[in-house]
């Protein structure tokens, strides 16, 4: 998205807007594991300088209900970012190994 707004002198310019892209995925812990991960490609606009967030979901998989995403003590981030391709989510637990999927959304710009 582009912006016009006035420069200093009164004439316009232009300003760049980021628009933020954002979508899910599944975070599969196999059959027991303490931390996953899942690669984010098709992100063809993502750069080395964008910001990429991770999260939770409150909403259920074939291995857990959504209170299950709400109880469990996972940390997840996003970073590993590869210009023009995507990015890594990793989700470790602060507990117990875990096991299955669980959803995460994600964002970045």
């Amino acid at each position: 998205m582009i912006v016009l707004r006035p420069s200093p002198e009164g004439l316009p310019q232009r300003v760049h807007i980021s628009v933020p892209v954002c979508g899910r995925a599944a975070i599969d812990f196999g059959a027991g594991a303490t931390d996953a991960r899942v690669v984010v490609t098709g992100q063809s606009a993502i750069t080395a300088q964008s910001v990429v967030l991770a999260k939770l979901l409150y909403e259920p998989t074939v291995d857990h209900s959504a209170d299950e995403h709400l109880v469990e003590e996972l940390d997840v981030m996003a970073g590993a970012i590869v210009a023009g391709v995507g990015f890594t989510i990793v989700a470790r637990t602060r507990n117990l190994a875990l096991y299955g999927r669980f959803n995460v959304g994600w964002v970045w710009s």
